[in-house]
């Protein structure tokens, strides 16, 4: 868990319970590679914890779950749209893995049955 928290625990709580997270109306505010683990670090931001919180792909040697998230994560850095994320685990010291990605459309309520 980051310690820039304030509302976070409840969506950490929820990821030690759960294996699947999903966090609505994310921002990605940088992305780096990671080269020490062969993945991209991905640093976010959204209204429901405080501060930021930095992620690894969960699968980022995979055609769809690895380079189809990279895609979708690079146009939405660079266009400053909001997305969708689908986290799975903990893995100190960054807060989990993205697992999927879904660009949420303005003015359009997410899906409450994403195909995730």
């Amino acid at each position: 868990m980051n310690s820039n928290d304030k509302l976070g625990k409840s969506i950490s709580d929820d990821m030690a319970k759960n294996d699947d997270t999903i966090i609505r109306n994310v921002t990605i505010d940088r992305m780096q590679t990671d080269y020490l683990n062969n993945n991209l670090l991905v640093r976010i931001r959204s209204p429901n914890f405080s501060g930021y919180r930095e992620y690894l792909l969960a699968y980022p040697d995979h055609k769809i779950s690895g380079s189809g998230i990279y895609l979708t994560l690079l146009a939405a850095i660079k266009n400053s749209f909001t997305v969708s994320l689908k986290l799975t685990g903990y893995v100190p010291p960054k807060d989990g893995y993205i697992s999927a990605i879904m660009i949420e459309s303005q003015g359009i309520p997410p899906d409450p049955f994403a195909p995730w």
